[in-house]
């Protein structure tokens, strides 16, 4: 799904989606071997208002995380991984969406 805001996204009633959307994939996935799902949401902002949500998100469904993934975060990942492969390290990056947390390229291993 995608959206634009110009103020960067809010949870606000989009968590029964964010619900439905893990509920109905997790089966699937589980089906393909999949073990470890994380839930992740990208923009370029969002409020820490909105992790109370995304932790009841994690709570009633499959999801291990609900991370909200700034898109800046999201290009520098991809960058690393362009530049460098050999050097990219995916249990790093996997241990950025162990928690539900908001994601800035601060978060990213150096």
């Amino acid at each position: 799904d995608a959206k634009v805001r110009g103020a960067g996204f809010r949870v606000q009633t989009e968590d029964r989606k964010f619900r439905e959307y893990i509920e109905t994939h997790t089966p699937i996935l589980q089906m393909e071997g999949i073990t470890k799902i994380y839930f992740a949401v990208i923009s370029s902002t969002f409020t820490e208002d909105d992790l109370s949500r995304a932790s009841e998100i994690v709570r009633v469904t499959a999801a291990k995380a609900c991370v909200f993934l700034q898109a800046d975060a999201l290009v520098n990942m991809v960058e690393m991984k362009v530049r460098d492969p050999l050097k990219f390290d995916l249990e790093k990056i996997e241990r950025i969406f162990l928690h539900t947390k908001i994601v800035t390229p601060k978060d990213l291993p150096k």
